[in-house]
This record gives structure tokens, C-alpha cells and sequence, in this order.
């Protein structure tokens, strides 16, 4: 008997990892974590949570006689409830450690797994039918939508010194909050300010007959707006060649322009990040791969990329500028902290011996201090034999703190290792370049961190999505396809909390800032309507990204 019981309990779990991995990548079922009385949730014997897949009926509604219950048009109402389920589990001793049979098999036995309790009717209202109300997450403030009928997104947001925020993004929507864009034949860049309460202050749309895009943005003590980006053909930054340029602009707190500057010669540029110091001189970073125009004197070869930093005072004139490595490498990220210490992220694919950069694997992580003319004081590279990469920078007043990716489990990750498909990482410089301490967040499946910033308490906060539901995700699980997370770390780099932002599409977090009041608001958006996504005002048709906004507290 107990031998059956373990080659089903067995079978059940093959199952439901092929049923998470598909629930995953196409949205279809909800992920139920085996819990035990007190909440804890229960492993097999690899030490992994045990799940199950939802699954759902269609119930006819009947009244007290057991009749049917038809809406005003004669349409029988139906709701969708959930099917009882039970789950294979390991049968343990007192000291919690799995019982085997005397050939060596574990025994197994069978658990009720409560259901969550949702269900969602149809028919029309009147009837003897109260349908769940949606409800904000835990600890969300308010959730807001940004977009129209095309595919909008948003990448990254920053607090203004009124306490409210702007966030930048892409679209490709016409109407909406979009409408102003209706002229542009492609994808455009997006501005919105917000005040702390979600209420929607102004949009502004950059685009034109070709693409742009809107890569960085930051603010300015007095509520100054900056942004980076690049485009090719633009109704307000005149460009330098047939190609793509980077551009740099300046808005008002009230959002009107002040001016737009681009930079580039004539074949591919761009700028993916942004930053000032103290004296308003402001900072931009990407590649080139232009030999002429503004990139004159960089010294890039044809054909051949080069990292770049440039340098403009507060009304957009050129200052200085250096290009750096060789082919392939990148400059992604900027930061400038009070001390106007300037911290630069990249990803490094070169080979090249005589280059800045060498990479270890496929791509690495770069991360320079600069100093205000653009020379650094050092540069360290961080990674293994795959492909390893960053998505942000933070600069604190003792260094600062570099989020991305990994696929590695050699080099400097040898220690973590990579768990899944892809992990999240983390990494803290100190000052002189040494690093602080570094850790991934990971699960079975593929995630990254997108964005960090730092309280004034030292907790760091990086947002990102993910895929899994297993290791450092049980506590959130997984909704479906790709979800938005974020993970609070103390400042010795252990993790202090952890919040999911799901439904069953794919929905992805990209920008976090700090408001004044200490809350969070974390951008991105989403292929969902329900869930995390059930408040929306607009919401997603599942094949169209709809921008999105959380405020939550700390």
C-alpha cells in the first residue's frame, strides 16, 4: 500500500511541475501552495513547496427550490467555482523528518488543499447574486492605469520635490491619454506627472515620423525634468544624420520645455540614462557607433561601437564627452549621489586584451566611478561563463548598489550559483570598488531585477517580475506568466520583505522611486485585468501591454 501510494504521490508532482511550467509561460491555472495548519507551506522531500493547479467548474445558480436562476433576458446564470482538491505529502516524524518503508520508500499521504475563495458569476445584476469586489493588494495605496489601445509601457519613474512623481514610458496608442500623439507613424516616448495621491497633473508625447524612444529620466531640487532617450526622425530634437541620435531634454515642473538637444553623427547613437549633480551640469550615457558629427574625437572605428559619457551644462551645451572599450560594450546606467560621485553601469561582450573591459563569459556587468571630467577612478567587472547583466544603479554616500540578471554559476557567482532559467541579482559597491556583499533572488523559472533605490533608513528596495512560484518565491507564488515583484533588503543585504504584483498574463514592474512620504510607486505594466490588475481603470485586452502604476508603502 505504501509503496503505491509513493510512485502516485510521484506521478502528482511530475504533474504539477509540467502544470506550473505551462501555467507560466501561457497565464492558464493558479498556482496553489500546500500549506500546513499554521500557514507554513509544505516540501517534498528535495526541500521543494508542493503545489497544485486550481481547477474550476461551471455551476448553474439555482434558488431555494433548486430552480435555475435565469437574468432578465431568460439567460441561466452560471459561476465558476473552484474544484476540491487533495495533494501527495510526505508522511514525517516528530523531529520532521520523511518516514520510509523497510525497501527505503518514502511514505506518503493524501491532504485536503483549501481553495482560495473567488468565484465569478454571469448574468445580469437583480438577481440573488453577489459577486466578489475587487480589492487593492496588501499594503497598495491606489493603482493607476496609463494608455490607450496600443501597446504601452513604463519603464522607469522618479519622486519630484513636491512630493507627487513623473514616470516616462513608450507607446504606440493613438488615443486614450495618448491622443495628443495621433500625428506620430510610430512608437513614441511618453512624460506624465503625478501628485501623491495618483491624481494626474499633465502628458507630455515625444515622437514623429520615425521611432523614440525615452530610456532616463531624473529631477531636479527645484522640480526640473530631464530625460534621455534616442530617435531617428523627431518633431521637436533635430537630429544629425539618417540614423538614430541620442537626445537630451529639460521640462518645468509645469511641463513645459525648455529646450531639446540632440547628439550623435551620422549612423546609430544613443542615450539609455540620466543623472545631474549639485551644480546642474548633467550627465547622459549609451554607445556610438559615429565617427563624425558630435562623436568626432572619441575615437571609433568603423562598423565598431564605443561606451560613452557626456557631459552638458544646466541649458544643454556640450561640456566634455569620452568614449570608452571597444565593440559590443555599453554604458546603461548613472547615478550621482550628494558628494557628486558618479557611478556608471554597463554590460561588457568584448574580448578585446588591449580594451577597458574584458569579458569573463558572453556578457558581464561593468560598473565605473567617475570623476567630473570624466576620467575614472576605477572600473570593475563582475560576472562568470554566461550571460550576466545590469539593468540599474544606485549611488549611495559609501558606494552603490548595482541590480540585473545572471545565468552564471562560476566566476564571481560561484558562490550563489544560478538556481533557474535566469536569477535576479544584487550587488553592493563600496566606495573604493570593493564589493560589499552580493546575493540573487531566485526561484526555478526566469527573473531580474529592473530597478533599485535606497531609503534614507539604508533599505534598498529592487523591483523587477519573474516566472517562478518555488524557492525565494513561495512566499508570493506565481499568478501566471511573468509577474512584478519587489524585494526589500536591509542595508547588511538580508531580505526583509518581498511583494508580488500578479494576474494570470504577463505583467512586469521596471521603475521604483521614494516619495517624500516615504511610500513607494513602482511603474511597468501589464497584460492582465484581474487580480493585482482587477482595480484598473483601463485595463489590458490580454494582447495590448496597458501602463500601470502601484503606490504602496514601505
Amino acid at each position: 500500500m505504501n509503496s503505491k501510494k509513493t510512485v502516485i504521490a510521484t506521478v502528482i508532482l511530475f504533474l504539477v511541475i509540467v502544470l506550473t511550467f505551462v501555467a507560466c509561460n501561457k497565464g492558464d491555472g493558479e498556482v496553489i501552495v500546500v500549506t500546513d495548519v499554521n500557514g507554513v507551506p509544505v516540501t517534498d522531500t528535495n526541500g521543494e513547496p508542493i503545489t497544485v493547479i486550481a481547477q474550476t467548474q461551471v455551476v448553474t445558480l439555482t434558488d431555494a427550490n433548486g430552480e435555475a436562476v435565469t437574468d432578465e433576458n431568460g439567460e441561466v446564470m452560471t459561476t465558476i467555482e473552484y474544484v476540491s482538491q487533495t495533494a501527495a505529502v510526505p508522511v514525517t516524524d516528530e523531529n520532521g523528518n520523511a518516514v520510509t518503508t523497510p525497501e527505503g520508500e518514502v511514505q506518503t499521504t493524501f491532504v485536503d488543499v483549501p481553495m482560495p475563495g473567488e468565484s465569478t458569476t454571469t448574468g445580469s445584476t437583480g438577481k440573488p447574486v453577489t459577486p466578489v469586489k475587487p480589492s487593492l493588494p496588501d499594503g497598495v495605496s491606489y493603482v493607476n492605469a496609463l494608455g490607450g489601445t496600443g501597446d504601452d509601457n513604463l519603464v522607469d519613474v522618479a519622486a519630484t520635490p513636491d512630493g507627487g512623481y513623473v514616470v516616462i514610458g513608450s507607446s504606440t496608442s493613438k488615443d486614450g491619454d495618448f491622443s495628443a500623439a495621433a500625428s506620430y507613424a510610430s512608437k513614441f516616448g511618453t512624460i506624465s506627472k503625478y501628485t501623491a495621491d495618483g491624481t494626474h497633473c499633465w502628458t507630455k508625447t515625444v515622437g514623429g515620423k520615425a521611432s523614440t524612444s525615452i530610456n532616463g529620466v531624473v529631477v531636479d531640487k527645484n522640480g526640473n525634468i530631464y530625460i534621455g532617450g534616442s530617435t531617428k526622425e523627431n518633431s521637436v530634437v533635430t537630429v544629425n544624420g539618417s540614423e538614430y541620435d541620442g537626445f537630451i531634454q529639460k521640462y518645468t515642473s509645469d511641463g513645459n520645455l525648455v529646450f531639446s538637444k540632440g547628439w550623435g553623427g551620422s549612423t546609430n547613437d544613443l542615450f539609455s540614462d540620466i543623472a545631474i549633480d549639485s551644480k546642474g551640469n548633467i550627465y547622459t550615457v549609451g554607445l556610438t557607433y559615429s565617427t563624425d558629427g558630435d562623436a568626432t574625437g572619441l575615437g571609433v572605428e568603423e562598423s565598431v561601437s564605443k561606451a560613452i559619457i557626456v557631459k552638458f551644462n544646466n541649458n544643454g551645451s556640450l561640456i566634455s564627452q569620452k568614449g570608452y572599450s571597444s565593440n559590443s560594450d555599453q554604458f546603461t546606467n548613472i547615478s550621482i549621489n550628494g558628494k557628486d560621485e558618479i557611478y556608471v553601469g554597463g554590460t561588457v561582450s568584448s574580448k578585446d586584451e588591449y580594451g577597458l573591459f574584458k569579458s569573463m563569459g558572453s556578457a558581464d556587468i561593468m560598473v565605473l566611478k567617475f570623476r567630473s571630467d570624466l576620467s575614472y577612478y576605477w572600473v570593475k567587472s563582475f560576472g562568470g561563463s554566461k550571460i550576466d547583466g545590469i539593468q540599474d544603479i544606485y549611488a549611495t554616500d559609501n558606494g552603490c548598489i548595482a541590480v540585473g540578471l545572471t545565468t552564471s554559476k562560476d566566476g564571481n557567482l560561484e558562490s550563489v550559483g544560478n538556481k533557474g532559467e535566469q536569477d535576479a541579482l544584487i550587488i553592493k559597491y563600496n566606495s573604493d570598488g570593493s564589493v560589499g556583499w552580493y546575493d540573487t533572488f531566485a526561484g526555478d523559472k526566469a527573473e531580474r531585477f529592473t530597478d533599485v533605490t535606497v531609503g534614507s533608513d539604508g533599505s534598498i528596495y529592487a523591483v523587477g517580475y519573474s516566472c517562478s512560484a518555488t524557492r525565494d518565491f513561495t512566499v508570493i507564488s506565481n499568478q501566471g506568466a511573468e509577474d512584478g515583484f519587489v524585494v526589500k533588503y536591509n542595508s547588511d543585504g538580508s531580505v526583509a520583505s518581498v511583494k508580488g504584483f500578479g494576474g494570470t498574463k504577463s505583467d512586469v514592474l521596471n521603475g521604483v522611486c521614494i516619495l517624500n512620504d516615504g511610500s513607494l510607486v513602482a511603474t511597468g505594466y501589464s497584460l492582465s485585468s484581474d487580480k493585482a490588475y482587477s482595480m484598473l481603470s483601463k485595463k489590458s485586452d490580454g494582447s495590448k501591454k496597458m501602463g500601470v502604476i502601484f503606490k504602496f508603502g514601505a
